[in-house]
């Protein structure tokens, strides 16, 4: 999970189901730290008074209401007025369990608005309070975020709390076919600290290798595998299954991952032998920035799923249009009113 500006933390939101809501307004006043909070408790008479000014409500056939902010600046101002104020921090990320919530939680920590130290506290906080509900409500994906937010503000420096050691486990025990980079990358730490075995972690890979299909993805999984010693039972039918399934991928994605245009700058129109070239030094420094080592016939296999002749025409036929001067509507000519009388006349 990477962070965003402070600044964004209320543009890129998202509707909430208000279902959603519901239930995370509910368990913030369930806190017996907010036992003593005044004015109206009831949910929907606080919806009513509050859309129009505050809130967007939006009622869909398609599923429930959802509830935005009337305005984004208003996110804005309340993050950085409550920025200081651990403790409503911590409760509110507590009670709505999404990893949106963690993304601001970043956000706060890496534009200053919020001290490490606080954002430390508030994770070891939430940590402690998720495993010992038995990370009931939250997922793999929510315990990897929470874990890799700790990891970055120093949480990970020290030795490993009981709570902790629990989240790893559980990403481990629940995160087979859910784990995302995150997930790999605190295993990654996991082995390192003896916390979970090089046996555990191939396991872990096994059960995810064919939901891996993002660049990051494929880097945390491939940093994992250089931790786990490779004699440990099944490493190399593990890792030539990870090349498989990542030569698959960037195959069935080539555009996502290669940037054709840059090797078709470097080459003249219907040159496709030379486009070839330049396109198996693009895929090789990629696979190499993937970090998994690849022979010259994964390059050559990754590179046949692509048309190397239609996409080095397309290139240059694109780059013609736009060398074409464009016309900026009709041509309009000035009569001179006098010579139009005498040809008239």
């Amino acid at each position: 999970m990477r962070a965003r500006p402070i600044s964004n933390a209320s543009r890129y939101s998202y509707a909430l189901g208000e279902n959603v809501l519901a239930e995370a307004y509910h368990r913030f006043l369930a806190f017996p730290e907010n036992q003593n909070l005044h004015g109206r408790r009831e949910f929907q008479s606080n919806i009513r008074l509050l859309t129009g000014s505050f809130l967007n409500r939006t009622v869909s056939s398609q599923g429930p209401a959802t509830i935005d902010l009337f305005n984004p600046s208003i996110g804005d101002f309340v993050l950085e007025r409550y920025a200081g104020d651990a403790v409503a921090l911590r409760l509110g990320i507590q009670s709505l369990r999404t990893l949106r919530s963690l993304i601001t939680l970043r956000s706060l920590q890496s534009n200053e608005h919020l001290s490490t130290a606080d954002t430390k506290s508030i994770c070891d906080a939430l940590i402690g309070h998720f495993a010992e509900n038995k990370f009931d409500g939250v997922g793999v994906a929510y315990v990897s975020a929470l874990c890799d937010v700790y990891r970055g503000c120093g949480g990970f420096d020290i030795n490993a709390s009981a709570a902790l050691r629990a989240s790893v486990l559980y990403i481990i025990n629940k995160g087979m076919g859910e784990a995302t980079d995150d997930s790999f990358e605190i295993v990654e730490w996991s082995v390192e600290k003896s916390i979970v075995t090089p046996e555990q972690a191939l396991s872990f890979i096994a059960g995810n290798i064919n939901i891996v299909n993002s660049y990051t993805e494929i880097q945390a999984i491939s940093s994992l595998l250089l931790v786990i010693p490779e004699g440990t039972p099944k490493y190399r039918e593990i890792i030539q299954s990870v090349k498989e399934h990542v030569i698959e991928v960037v195959s069935d994605n080539f555009s996502e991952f290669i940037d054709a245009d840059v090797a078709f700058s470097m080459v003249d129109y219907e040159d496709d032998g030379a486009a070839g070239n330049e396109l198996k030094k693009l895929i090789e420094k990629e696979l190499i920035g993937l970090g998994l080592d690849f022979c010259a016939d994964d390059v050559s296999s990754i590179l046949e799923s692509y048309d190397v002749t239609q996409g080095l025409y397309d290139y240059y036929h694109n780059l013609h249009e736009e060398d074409e001067p464009r016309s900026e509507g009709p041509a309009i000519f000035a009569i001179d009113e006098i010579d139009d009388l005498f040809d008239r006349g």
